[in-house]
């Protein structure tokens, strides 16, 4: 499944020259913004009785067998009874990001999907991240697990390319840096302090309690334990506010988000 958002004609072409090796290939274009929750929504929205997804960003290049590696790994997880791990990355060098990953469909049932509130981009991982985070400090964090780094057998990374780059390589996002990286951890904190205000995660900061990195576990204490700081309110629940996107489309900096949509009938 490919999910298009936008017109780029060289995207087109791009499109047309995968279906000649892959006609089974499933296309959905919007040629208005998703967002990033968006589209990993839409993706999986295609088959929603999958037994797990896994969601790529456009920039990520698997290396011939790494494909069937990740399919035979979440498999022995789902079928291990006793497996608490629902969320897979297929690490990018030495960190977590979110660019190859497997969500399965007892996350999903469990936690939701993305929150497209988290609009255009960024933070909407780190909203899941925080979902994750809270659902194992309501079940023990000793003895859940919901998230493990996908190897082959012998212990190694799975083999890819990440932004032309074996691995990640030096890969810069705009939240993180690899350990491989050029860019100084301070250069990357300038760069971190810039996006966010401008970019999703200012809702995820509303959502869960000021936020500037996922935090650790000592750090949980002092966070919303339920979104918004709503009692009560499940860790799936989300609920799209088209008059704060309308805002956010129309170019305003100050979009806030309506909380009375959580409280309606749920």
């Amino acid at each position: 499944v490919i999910v298009w958002q936008g017109n780029s004609a060289h995207v087109r072409k791009e499109l047309e020259d995968i279906r000649k090796f892959r006609p089974d290939m499933v296309v959905l274009h919007y040629p208005n913004q998703l967002g990033v929750a968006g589209g990993w929504n839409e993706a999986m929205r295609v088959d929603p009785h999958a037994p797990y997804w896994l969601l790529v960003s456009d920039d990520v290049r698997f290396e011939p067998g790494s494909l069937k590696l990740v399919a035979e790994w979440t498999y022995r997880n789902l079928q291990n009874s006793k497996s608490n791990i629902w969320f897979h990355y297929v690490t990018i060098g030495a960190d977590k990001l979110h660019a190859a990953f497997v969500v399965t469909h007892r996350l999903a049932r469990e936690l939701g999907l993305y929150d497209e509130n988290v609009f255009p981009a960024f933070c909407e991982d780190t909203d899941f991240e925080m979902r994750m985070n809270m659902w194992e400090v309501m079940h023990g964090m000793e003895t859940w697990s919901t998230r493990d780094v996908i190897k082959t057998p012998d212990g190694k990374l799975i083999p890819l390319t990440h932004n032309n780059m074996p691995n990640g390589g030096g890969y810069v996002s705009g939240m993180s840096r690899n350990a491989n990286s050029p860019r100084t951890d301070a250069e990357t904190k300038r760069q971190f302090e810039k996006i966010r205000p401008l970019k999703g995660c200012n809702y995820a900061n509303e959502k869960w309690g000021f936020l500037t990195t996922v935090p650790t576990k000592d750090q949980l204490t002092q966070l919303f334990r339920t979104p918004h700081n709503i009692p009560d309110i499940p860790l799936w629940l989300w609920r799209l506010d088209v008059n704060r996107r309308r805002c956010q489309l129309d170019g305003h900096d100050h979009c806030p988000y309506d909380w009375n949509l959580l409280k309606e009938k749920r």
